[in-house]
């Protein structure tokens, strides 16, 4: 007890110390109450005081700009608080000492004063080391203004990304920005750094403008600022180093460089270049190749849409809420040409200024005359400026020379060296190739420094607008410093316009014109030019030389291109100091003798000059200097070409660039045709039927081409020439060369080292392309090879076979190094493409980057390897993009491989793959065994072949049934990693593979290849059950299209996969999925996984009548989910339903999914039938963003048969409803009935587009119609039950406003079940009223709805903005809805707005009786098209309302302010166009058109005012006319007028009818078709009504049979003449029409016609009698076709007159006559003793007319006329006269000669007789019956030929013929006795293929011929001949150069034994030149006699395969000079 005492004494005790202490603490705040309140009064002064010094000190310092310390800041924030408590604390303690003091009060403020006085003693206590420090300079991106982000521009977006890219890669250092002045290169690096910035990519962003003149001190002081780096040092060195140390410190630094304009020493700047990243901005190129960029991108100008938001944003106000100047502004925006800098300065300017400021900027912009622009000046041409003054003097010459060319002008760099040469501007270069290497390199500059711009046009460049006006303002500025351009001209008209009269010119130096429409150049234009160098003329008409032009004889250069030329001999008379000649494309016809005279020309250009005929000799031949020739000509004759080769002869050597076409008339060219000096040439070398195809245009700088047709192999062999072309050659093409087995072994054998470009056609004889390729390279710079249609071709390269024992390894590596495009297609006999020997890894085909092989039935696989071993080492396509494959029926495999196996070897097999050993398990050895399995396309062993390759087409490879094999067995085994399968392939295409069963087989399931596959077309292939397998969907992740089509076995989307369990699918990227023509497509996949589709944007559904829906989740993130099958679980959420969204599900086809039921947040309850949600895919949807089809766009639906509805709302007590309702999204929920309903999934819909689906009912509920408010197009079309496009659904609460902001584009078609297109009142539904807007709708079509009645219900009234009349407008609609509903009278359109509504077209709506409303009528203030067609009930366009109600509100004037286009069609009961007392104004109304409207009589009862309206376009059946009376009222009359006109059979009755009488004495042109009654057209008793008629065209008038009537004129015998104003008369499909005018009696005048077409009427015998004809002085195209029964055009008269004026018909202006099908045509006119002269005539046409034999029985003169067109491309020359070529033409020489033996019938067809003494040349062959070609009868006719040729005769044995018999031996009596001589004039004599041949000639019966002209003898393959020449003819062949024979098997001897006469035994050749002598396997010797010869000339003897030769003769030979 005592010890509990004492222990609870001592804790009392302990306890009470411990108490005592802090309650006397507490009493002493009480006591010392006052000294405490003075202790914090004093505490407080000094810290007063000590702030007052801090904040000094602050404030100081931040007027310096300093940054505080963060611990002052702080501090002087805690003195503030310090302050505001003592404030609090006084006025406490006031309060208390004025009222009670107690303890209460004093213990709590002497409490408060002590705490408060400790923390200000703790405030004055603290000291500052530092009171502020210089701030740290800003971060760069922080500095720049807030304008328009870049990035929003597309064209800069993905550059944007890609510099960042870079910039971020550690590999990457350097990167430059490249792009014109004035771009936005600046602008874009500033949007680069801030991006930068803000992810934080650099520790330091620093950027330093360097500009024109880089200040090295400048540049480092800004970037120093940029670090915070003060730069202490005097000397540049110093100062780099300080700040090469300080950006060295920092961890990542990128340095931005801005305005470069030379490279830069960065280490003299103090830059680490290897440590820092930098990127520049540069106007030039060059500058950052210099700078060693290591990426180079290029801003170019924006594109026109960007470019009009650029200037709408800087505006700074929505223009297109201005419609009086938003097309100006438009216009004005283009005119910039997407320059940044222009169009924000333009806009800029004209902010806020009105529209004559914006009408005045655009006139100045298209003049480019910007001078009121003081901004454009200060601005943008200074920025250009610079850019020119950086330039040397040549690149601003070529500038200014390009600134004359009109804007957006394709500039051919021909043209500036053509003008630069003429202009003397490269007088130091002394060729001229050469010159055009300088000129392109100058244009080269000038592009990288972005002065100009590439064009789409080959070897043209581009001037940008601001450029040009730049360079314009600079030569205006300074003209007096540039003489260059002051002194030139440039007229470029763009319309047709008379070419003005220049005027004192006495500098001008340049002159170029170019006409739009062939103007005529005035005969004074070149007065007072006397110092011109340049002279263009460009499609303008010179008819005959101006005589001023003769005084321009300092020209150089002169381009008269694209002109219709006469004569031109003048140029070669008097401009004697021409360099540069160019008639490129036009029409002269011969180039005269006086060209030859230029001695100066350097370059002569004769491209496409189409019409040339004719060159005149030694043209070519004089021109000593000439460098360049290009004769690229099409037609030209082969006769010209032949004077042309050997004229070409004396240029071989100084010619550096010729485009020639060489036609091959003779086996081989001229032997020393060698153009040794040649650079560049383009030689087109066949027969004349083909070489034209091969003529195509190319630029100056184009590779060598040589072009083969049509010829053989051999004359290409032997042709020095050609296979001089061959060595040199770069682009060969080779077509129908005949007996060609091998490119490389028959035509080159070196392998043609230079060749890059091999096209190969129609080759037939052709096996190869090269031989073995072991011995030597070939084809090592070919990149491009077609093969086409080349039957025998075995393969590409002929590999010799070795034996199996040989050890031999393929070498083809040296062949095709380089090759990187291979096409083949139409080789038939092709097997594989590439086989390999003895594989090894080859790089042969490394460069290949597109193979194409089509329709070559025989290959089976592309590569075929034989080995005796397989191993990895096979060829590899590193580089191959493109393959496509094509209608290869055989392809079984890209690969196969044959092995042979060792017991057919003496080696072993070493090494085999695992392929190879299950072979040999199987016992399946055996030479050549395929070791493909199946026919997949690629092998699992081949899947990794394929590195590169992008795109793969494969079509109608019927032998495939697999693409891709993937046997995971054997990727295993051989180790192969899956992720490179086809890593870079992006497009896929199939079709027509008619046995593919999978696209991919046997996938593994972590398959990784694939997944940059971009686009996948699947079509017509029928056995294809599914696309995908699960695994494949994972791994094509970058998937954006998918096209199925037609694939008729195809039964679901995505396949299953065996053994694995699939939840969820997601097509990650794809856009847009196109499903058509699927007739067994069900659903996309098993139901056991969903699909989503998060990316998709455009969806079409085609021709899919079984699809079936399916369903997809969709849940929100603010809600969780549990579910299972039986039980509905409750969900706990704490937000309200107006703080998120309702979750919702959708279902739809795409995915497979049960249906289920979820509540919203109130109904908290989730239910699913049939299933059970799984917790990933929920999870899965919360990231995905809650909707499977989130921004999808486009929703294309067409012949889906079963589809009900496109969206369905369901509602949850709906979920026990048995009905099905097939739709392709249904959404559903447990809501309230009156909870709104929150939906997002359609809010990016664009377009709905549903066609042919028939059981379609509506489109959706109003409630889901309102959700779409990025809808802008609406298309429904053959749906036929659907009523209405939206409607409200069942238990729907219907929206009372429904508003699409964005639709643009309504189209409802052929649906005729529709009464009322978007809303239909139902009954019963007080509240179911829909108030629609249609703001932005610009187009409604509504077409052949025979049952619409409305187009919409309900009236809008517009919220707001409404006027009194649309208010009573719905109040009358709401009032009396089921009235206003059966009224069928009421407008179509009702009460509507339609501000921005552009196109109306209302087609086949029968129930309509009106259109508008007034009131709606009001609002089309920017309707241009009104059309309106096929709607039998409508009477009226704008209804007529009684006035009384509405004229307080509505004035009764109707302006259509855009109104362009009206078209009534097919009205038959339209009265009017508004029956009301309405004015209608069409300010730009210009085309009406009307057709069937015949019960309109006016087109309203009020006046109309159509300014721009003078035509309305009338069409009663067939026929259009264009009437026009004054105005529209007047007018509409002739609609019924047009009627009865088109039913009458005269029109006699129109002399009644005042609107007749007065439309026709107006009218000009007339156009009568389809009048199947009319008799005649033109009335004898209202002739002189037609008297004005311009122009008539009568066409398919069946039952016409007289144009203007003759009878009546007979009858009412009239004698006065009608003249008429007609001048152009078009008769066409007349069928019965058998006179034009019967009875011409001269009372018709018809002098002013000048055009007569007249075709297809049949019944016509003639044209016009001989009077009428002479009346046609005018007439200057006549053309007659397809007229049978056309026998002459002018008709034998009656008459017997014999005066001189009745024998002659002149046509003066006839220039164009055409004759086609006219089957029974025999000539122009059969009136004997008619003459008939065409002195204009320079075109005829007779094409098909048989029985043509004469143009007339008289004389013709037509001394213009050249040819004839015989069609076919076929000319004929003229002959003597143009009968006499007529009967030539038509009664073909060769026709007899190919059917007689002998030619004398020639002697009795005088026409014939005519012909030949015109003709030089004559050709005979391909006769197999003549025996003769020259009779012995006529030698005395073929004196004069100068060239004779005969060829493949069959049975000639003689050429000239000798002793006749039979019945002839009379006609050569006397000749026996005495000696006549003949003396040919022939020049060439040449026989070829005449086996028969026995003799040329053999003398006999006295006749002597001689051939002392004769140059040229060539004799092959006339295996008759023993001999060819007698002694004595030999002895006169004193002029023979050339003498050839080849081929000739039986020839014994040149010169026969038959000398008689003559005892001289010497034989001279004095002029022969060549002797060759080719496989002549019998020749002995020259001669058996003995004679001497003499060659005094011969410098070249070729005899070779000759093996019986012994010498040249038995004497002696004496040959001079070799």
């Amino acid at each position: 007890m005592e010890f509990l005492v004492a222990l609870a004494t001592g804790v009392v005790t302990k306890l009470g110390e411990s108490l005592v202490a802090p309650i006397t603490n507490q009493f002493a705040y009480i006591i010392r109450y006052k000294r405490n309140v003075k202790n914090l009064e004093s505490q407080r002064k000094e810290l007063e005081g000590k702030k007052l010094g801090v904040q000094a000190t602050v404030d100081a310092d931040k007027r310096n700009s300093h940054q505080i310390a963060s611990n002052v800041e702080g501090w002087l924030c805690k003195v503030d608080t310090i302050e505001n408590e003592l404030q609090g604390f006084y006025e406490d303690d006031e309060q208390v000492k004025n009222k009670y003091l107690n303890l209460v009060s004093c213990y709590s403020l002497s409490k408060r004063a002590k705490k408060l006085s400790n923390d200000i003693i703790r405030l004055k206590e603290e000291k500052f080391e530092i009171i502020s420090y210089p701030k740290p300079p800003p971060r760069l991106g922080s500095r720049f203004l807030n304008g328009t982000s870049i990035k929003s521009f597309q064209t800069r977006e993905s550059i944007m990304c890609e510099v960042i890219d870079k910039l971020k890669d550690e590999d990457v250092n350097r990167i430059s920005i490249c792009g014109m002045g004035g771009v936005g290169k600046t602008t874009f690096v500033k949007e680069v750094i801030k991006i930068l910035e803000a992810d934080k990519s650099f520790d330091e962003v620093v950027m330093a403008v360097v500009s024109q003149t880089p200040d090295c001190r400048k540049i480092q002081g800004q970037i120093a600022d940029a670090i915070g780096l003060k730069l202490d040092k005097e000397t540049d060195q110093g100062r780099a180093l300080q700040l090469h140390d300080r950006l060295k410190n920092i961890d990542s630094v990128l340095i931005v460089l801005d305005d470069v304009w030379t490279d830069l020493d960065f280490e003299s700047i103090g830059i680490p270049s290897t440590s820092c990243k930098i990127l520049f901005t540069s106007r030039i190129q060059d500058v950052c190749i210099k700078m060693k960029s290591q990426r180079n991108f290029t801003v170019s100008v924006l594109s026109r849409d960007e470019s009009w938001d650029l200037f709408n944003e800087t505006i700074g106000v929505n223009l297109a809420e201005k419609p009086d100047i938003h097309d100006i502004a438009k216009e004005i925006a283009n005119q910039c040409r997407g320059l940044p800098i222009a169009i924000v300065t333009i806009a800029k300017a004209l902010a806020n200024k009105e529209k004559h400021a914006w009408e005045d900027a655009l006139e100045q912009l298209r003049n480019s005359s910007v001078e009121s622009f003081p901004e454009m000046q200060t601005s943008v041409f200074s920025c250009i400026e610079l850019s020119y003054n950086f330039l040397g003097g040549e690149e601003k010459f070529f500038l200014f020379l390009c600134s004359l060319l009109p804007e957006d002008f394709d500039i051919p760099i021909e043209v500036l060296f053509r003008h630069g040469v003429g202009l003397g501007m490269f007088k130091g270069i002394d060729a001229l190739w050469k010159v055009r290497n300088r000129v392109h390199t100058i244009v080269d500059r000038l592009k990288e420094c972005f002065m100009l711009l590439d064009s789409n046009v080959e070897e043209c460049v581009k001037m940008h607008d601001v450029v040009r006006d730049t360079i314009a303002s600079i030569a205006a500025k300074y003209h007096h410093h540039l003489e260059c351009y002051s002194s030139a001209i440039s007229l470029i008209f763009e319309k047709k316009t008379e070419l003005p009269h220049v005027s004192n010119c006495q500098k001008l130096k340049l002159l170029q014109v170019s006409s739009k429409g062939k103007e005529s150049v005035p005969e004074n234009f070149f007065q007072g030019m006397n110092k011109l160098m340049v002279l263009s003329l460009q499609n303008v008409l010179i008819q005959s030389m101006p005589s001023t032009l003769s005084a321009l004889d300092n020209i150089h250069t002169l381009r008269l291109e694209a002109c219709n030329v006469g004569d031109i001999s003048i140029i070669g008379q008097k401009l004697m100091k021409l360099e540069i000649l160019s008639f490129a494309k036009s029409s002269i016809k011969v180039l005269p003798l006086e060209i030859g005279q230029l001695t100066l020309l350097r370059l002569l250009d004769l491209t496409e000059c189409n019409h040339l005929i004719q060159i005149s000799a030694t043209v070519l031949a004089s021109l000593s200097r000439l460098e360049e020739l290009y004769l690229r000509v099409r037609n030209f004759p082969s006769k010209e070409s032949n004077h042309i080769l050997f004229e070409l002869q004396c240029l071989s050597h100084q010619l550096k660039v010729l485009e020639f076409a060489f036609i091959m008339v003779d086996e081989y060219l001229p032997k020393d045709l060698i153009f040794k000096n040649v650079v560049r040439f383009w030689v087109y070398v066949g027969d004349s039927s083909t070489i034209s195809h091969g003529l195509v245009p190319r630029g100056y700088l184009h590779p060598n081409v040589l072009t083969l047709n049509n010829t053989y192999y051999s004359y290409i062999k032997k042709s020095v020439t050609i296979q001089h072309f061959l060595q040199r050659v770069e682009i060969l093409s080779l077509d129908d060369i005949k007996n060609l087995k091998c490119v490389i072994s028959d035509l080159d054998e070196e392998g043609f080292p230079l060749l890059k470009n091999l096209i190969i056609e129609s080759c037939n004889n052709l096996e190869y392309a090269a031989d073995s390729c072991d011995d030597h390279c070939v084809f090592p710079q070919v990149q491009s090879i077609s093969l086409r249609n080349l039957e025998n071709l075995k393969a590409i390269i002929c590999h010799v076979a070795h034996h199996l024992c040989q050890k031999v390894e393929f070498s083809a590596c040296q062949c095709f190094g380089s090759l990187q495009v291979l096409k083949i297609e139409y080789c038939k006999s092709l097997k594989t493409i590439f086989t390999l020997l003895f594989p090894r890894r080859t790089t042969s085909l490394a460069k290949l980057q597109c193979l194409h092989v089509v329709e070559s039935h025989g290959i089976e696989c592309i590569v075929s390897i034989n080995t005796i071993k397989v191993d990895d080492s096979i060829i590899v396509f590193s580089n191959l993009v493109e393959l496509k494959l094509q209608e290869l029926p055989n392809l079984t495999a890209f690969i196969k491989t044959s092995i042979m196996h060792q017991h057919h070897s003496p080696y072993k097999v070493q090494e085999s793959n695992t392929l190879l050993e299950n072979f040999i398990e199987h016992d399946q050895e055996f030479l050549g065994e395929d070791m493909s399995i199946g026919s997949a396309l690629f092998e699992s062993n081949s899947l990794q072949l394929f590195p590169k390759l992008e795109k793969i087409l494969l079509r109608a490879c019927s032998s495939l049934n697999i693409v891709f094999d993937m046997k995971p067995s054997q990727l295993e085994d051989q180790h192969v990693d899956n992720a490179a399968f086809f890593a870079q392939l992006k497009e896929l295409e199939l079709s027509w593979l008619n046995n593919l069963n999978h696209i991919w087989g046997s996938v593994p399931s972590n398959i990784q290849g694939f997944h940059k596959l971009k686009s996948i077309k699947v079509a017509n292939c029928d056995s294809l059950k599914y696309i995908f397998t699960p695994s494949i969907v994972r791994a094509l992740t970058q998937l954006e299209k998918l096209v199925i089509q037609s694939c008729m076995s195809l039964e679901k989307f995505v396949g299953n996969e065996q053994g694995q369990h699939v939840e969820t699918l997601v097509f990650v990227q794809l856009e847009s999925l196109t499903l058509k023509d699927l007739p067994q497509l069900v659903n996309f996949g098993a139901n056991s996984y969903m699909i989503l589709w998060p990316a998709m944007k455009s969806l079409c559904i085609d021709g899919c009548p079984l699809l079936k829906a399916s369903n997809v989740c969709v849940q929100e993130e603010n809600f969780n989910v549990i579910s299972n099958s039986t039980t509905t679980h409750d969900v706990g959420t704490t937000t309200s339903m107006e703080d998120s969204p309702s979750l919702r599900f959708l279902q739809c086809c795409f995915g497979g999914t049960k249906e289920l039921l979820v509540s919203n947040s109130k109904a908290k309850a989730l239910k699913m039938e049939e299933g059970v949600v799984d917790a990933k895919e929920i999870n899965f949807f919360n990231e995905m963003g809650g909707s499977p089809m989130p921004i999808l766009e486009h929703v294309i639906i067409k012949g889906w048969d079963s589809l009900d509805v496109l969206f369905h709302l369901k509602q949850s007590e709906d979920s026990n409803n048995t009905i099905v309702v097939n739709c392709l999204v249904k959404l559903m929920t447990m809501q309230l009935p009156s909870s709104p309903l929150g939906v997002i999934a359609f809010n990016n819909i664009t377009l709905l587009s549903l066609e042919a689906c028939h059981r379609l009912r509506y489109i959706c509920s109003y409630s889901i119609a309102k959700l779409l408010v990025k809808l802008q197009e609406i298309k429904v079309s053959n749906c036929k039950v659907v009523e209405q496009l939206f409607q409200s659904e069942e238990h729907e609460i219907c929206v009372d406003y429904l508003e699409w902001p964005s639709l643009k584009r309504i189209s409802v078609i052929n649906c005729s079940m529709l009464e009322v297109v978007i809303s239909k009142v139902e009954e019963g539904k007080i509240n179911s009223f829909i108030i629609t807007s249609f703001a932005q709708l610009q187009s409604l079509t509504l077409t052949h709805l025979p049952n619409v009645i409305s187009f919409c219900n309900n009236t809008f009234l517009e919220n707001g903005h409404g006027n009194e009349y649309f208010k009573q407008d719905h109040e009358r609609a709401s009032s009396s809805e089921e009235e206003r509903n059966t009224r069928l009278d009421a407008p179509l359109i009702n009460g509507f707005q339609f501000p921005n509504l552009r196109h109306i077209a209302i087609m086949g709506c029968n129930k309509m009786s009106c259109l508008f409303s007034p009131s709606t009528s009001k609002s089309l203030v920017h309707l241009q098209v009104l059309e309106i067609c096929g709607c039998g009930d409508i009477e009226e366009i704008v209804s007529f309302e009684d006035t009384n109600k509405v004229m307080s509100v509505i004035s009764n004037k109707f302006v259509f302010h855009n109104l362009q286009h009206l078209k009534l069609e097919n009205l038959p009961k339209l009265k009017a166009f508004c029956k009301g007392s309405y004015d209608f104004d069409f300010p730009l109304l210009h085309e009406v058109f009307l057709k069937n409207c015949h019960m309109m009589e006016i087109f309203s009862c009020g006046s109309s005012y159509t300014p721009k309206l003078d035509k309305v376009t009338m069409e009663i059946g067939n026929v259009a006319k264009n009437i026009w009376m004054g105005d529209l009222n007047a007018t509409m009359p002739l609609c019924k007028g047009m009627l009865t006109f088109q039913s009458s059979e005269t029109l006699r009755w129109i002399k009644q009818h005042s609107w007749a009488l007065r439309y026709l004495t107006k009218e000009k042109e007339l156009t009568i078709e389809g009048f199947q009654r009319l008799l005649n057209l033109v009335p004898s008793n209202v002739m002189h009504l037609f008297q004005n008629l311009n122009q008539l065209t009568i066409k398919d008038c069946d039952s016409l049979v007289e144009v203007f009537e003759s009878q009546g004129i007979i009858m009412m015998n009239k004698k006065e003449v009608t003249n008429y104003e007609l001048q152009s008369m078009s008769l066409q499909h007349l069928p019965k029409l058998t006179h034009i005018w019967r009875f011409h009696g001269g009372v018709l005048g018809f002098k002013k016609l000048r055009v007569l077409k007249v075709e297809h009427c049949g019944s016509l015998c003639s044209l016009f009698s001989p009077s009428m004809a002479k009346t046609l002085v005018q007439l200057w195209h006549l053309r007659v076709h397809n007229c049978h029964m056309m026998e002459e055009i002018i008709e034998e008269s009656s008459s017997s007159s014999s005066s001189n004026e009745d024998k002659i018909i002149v046509f003066p202006l006839l220039n164009k006559l055409e004759l086609r099908h006219l089957t029974n045509f025999k000539c122009f006119s059969s009136q004997r003793n008619l003459d008939i002269e065409l002195p204009s005539c320079e075109e005829m046409v007779i094409e098909k007319c048989p029985n043509m034999t004469s143009f007339c029985y008289g004389d013709v003169k037509t001394p213009k006329l050249l040819q004839i067109y015989k069609g076919s491309y076929e000319y004929v020359d003229l002959m003597v006269d143009l009968n006499a070529t007529i009967h030539c033409a038509n009664k073909n020489f060769k026709v007899p000669q190919q059917t007689l033996e002998r030619s004398r019938f020639i002697e009795q067809d005088h026409h014939l007789l005519d012909y030949l003494r015109s003709q030089t040349e004559l050709f005979v062959e391909d006769s197999e019956t003549l025996l003769h070609c020259v009779p012995f009868n006529m030698f005395h006719r073929f004196q004069h030929i100068k060239q004779l040729k005969v060829r493949e005769c069959g049975s000639i044995v003689e050429i000239f013929e000798s002793k006749s018999n039979g019945d002839d031996d009379d006609d050569d009596e006397g000749y026996c006795c005495t000696k006549t001589f003949y003396n040919y004039n022939m020049q060439e004599l040449h026989l070829y293929a005449l086996p028969k041949l026995m003799h040329i000639w053999r003398e006999n019966h006295g006749r002597i011929l001689t051939f002392g002209n004769l140059r040229k003898l060539k004799i092959g393959f006339c295996g008759g001949l023993k001999s060819l020449l007698s002694p004595s003819i030999a002895r006169g062949l004193s002029q023979l150069q050339e003498f050839s024979v080849h081929e000739c098997e039986e020839l014994e001897k040149i010169i026969s034994d038959e000398e008689s006469i003559h005892n001289v035994k010497i034989i001279e050749f004095p002029s022969l030149q060549w002797l060759t002598l080719y496989q002549l396997p019998s020749l002995g010797c020259f001669c058996s006699s003995s004679y001497h010869f003499e060659l005094p000339s011969c410098h070249d003897i070729i005899i070779k395969e000759c093996p019986k030769i012994e010498a040249c003769c038995k004497g002696i030979t004496k040959t001079f000079q070799n």
